[in-house]
């Protein structure tokens, strides 16, 4: 599959610092994590998560996706995350090698299992899931419906979802 490079915000920070104060001046310093697929770092977010593993569409078929979208976005509102230029982007490789940033900075990413156990961590709180939420949902309803709420309406609803789901019996805690 398509390849990317991944690494925490941490290690993304800290190799900035490096680079101000160890760098060499009008030296470029690529800060790339590990090499990975997109699928493989959903795959790992939905072990880490206690989730199930994410559907795998097809490359041909996100491809074919893209092309359709391209002629149904002419017409019709869709959101930013259906748009053919985000599903064409899910096809592409972004690599880069950090090898420079280890020999002149010092600089070493944490493995992609650690940093992302460690976001997973972060955002498995139902606090930080509502705030974000709030911020998609209203994103999605301007483009769907042109129509957008305030971010305390939002988490309002989306607490009001929670409640009602877990009061059903559902689980949608995090």
């Amino acid at each position: 599959g398509r390849r990317i490079c991944m690494a925490h915000v941490d290690d993304i920070a800290d190799g900035h610092v490096r680079a101000m104060e160890r760098g060499r001046t009008g030296e470029d310093y690529m800060l790339a994590g590990p090499q990975t697929t997109l699928v493989g770092v959903l795959r790992l977010v939905a072990e880490l998560a206690g989730g199930k593993p994410p559907l795998v569409m097809p490359d041909a078929a996100v491809g074919a996706t893209a092309a359709l979208m391209s002629v149904v976005e002419r017409g019709v509102r869709v959101p930013s995350i259906y748009r053919s230029e985000s599903l064409r982007v899910c096809r592409a490789s972004y690599l880069g090698r950090s090898d420079k940033a280890a020999a002149e900075l010092g600089w070493f990413p944490r493995d992609l299992h650690t940093g992302l156990a460690e976001t997973v961590e972060y955002v498995m709180t139902t606090a930080v899931v509502v705030y974000f939420s709030a911020g998609y949902a209203d994103s999605i309803a301007q483009d769907l419906v042109g129509v957008s709420l305030p971010v305390w309406a939002w988490w309002l609803i989306i607490y009001g979802a929670f409640f009602a789901l877990n009061a059903w019996g559902a689980e949608a805690s995090f």
